[in-house]
């Protein structure tokens, strides 16, 4: 019995017996008759399906295309026939429809145009990659070339540094002599510093002792009158003190230093403080 003629059997029957009773069996429902693709069917559809994939539209991978077509038909019936094998074992349906050989086919596309973008990126990396070793070798070559013409003034600056490594050894032979020199006079000079302040603190003691006896004599200075001149003058024979006190004063004014008589000294002396 053909499907059709099943259909008609089954649409009469349900009409006589309860069409009219249950309408809902009719206006509700849908019967989905699958039937198998025959070979010629799925290679055609496989191969218009394929050849709507980018690349594989060319003249020169017809064998290319046909062998997947040959490859999706295989894959469907072998599909097509286990799913029998699990029904008459299992007692179990595995509906294998002509959408699921769509499916299998779109999936497959979805997997070319993966590995399309796979390969599209790795060709690009690879010729990035490419592009920059040729580069690099350009500019290797350059430097190459450059180092070449540069040559003679590395060898003119090596010996340039060493003349001027050998200099500064000997500057710094030189160096460390002036150091040690240095530090000597340093040294020397840290002595005769310590000796000059010992010697400027005797100095500042001994001014320190003699500047209340020079305040001293500041003072009886200016209470000197001429009666104590007259005094000092009438004198044949003065004390000592007053002997020294008169000599210094005749030195200091005459410039000459050493002894002198009294009678000669006090005149002059004594005249000119008197005048004063």
């Amino acid at each position: 019995v053909s499907g059709w003629s099943l259909k008609q059997w089954y649409q009469r029957r349900v009409a006589i017996t309860a069409g009219r009773m249950f309408p809902a069996l009719i206006n509700c429902c849908t019967i989905d008759w699958f039937s198998e693709w025959p070979d010629e069917a799925l290679q055609s559809v496989a191969k218009t399906f394929l050849l709507e994939i980018p690349g594989l539209e060319d003249g020169q991978v017809e064998g290319i295309v046909d062998g997947l077509v040959s490859t999706c038909v295989v894959i469907h019936q072998t599909v097509t026939d286990a799913s029998k094998q699990y029904l008459a074992e299992l007692s179990r349906h595995c509906y294998v429809t002509p959408t699921s050989y769509l499916e299998l086919l779109g999936i497959f596309s979805k997997l070319i145009n993966m590995k399309k973008e796979e390969l599209e990126a790795g060709r690009k990396r690879t010729k990035t990659g490419l592009t920059k070793l040729l580069n690099t070798q350009e500019d290797v070559a350059k430097m190459q070339a450059e180092l070449e013409t540069m040559k003679p003034m590395l060898e003119e600056a090596t010996k340039d540094t060493e003349a001027t490594m050998i200099q500064i050894d000997k500057d710094s032979v030189v160096a460390e002599q002036t150091r040690e020199t240095v530090q000597k006079e340093e040294s020397s000079a840290s002595v005769m510093a310590e000796e000059c302040k010992s010697i400027a603190d005797d100095a500042q003691r001994d001014l320190n002792e003699a500047l209340p006896a020079l305040d001293a004599a500041l003072k009886s200075l200016k209470s000197l009158n001429k009666n104590d001149v007259v005094e000092v003058r009438a004198l044949q024979r003065p004390p000592n003190g007053v002997r020294m006190v008169i000599e210094a004063v005749v030195s200091t004014q005459s410039g000459h230093y050493g002894r002198a008589s009294w009678c000669p000294t006090r005149t002059p002396v004594c005249t000119k403080t008197s005048t004063m």
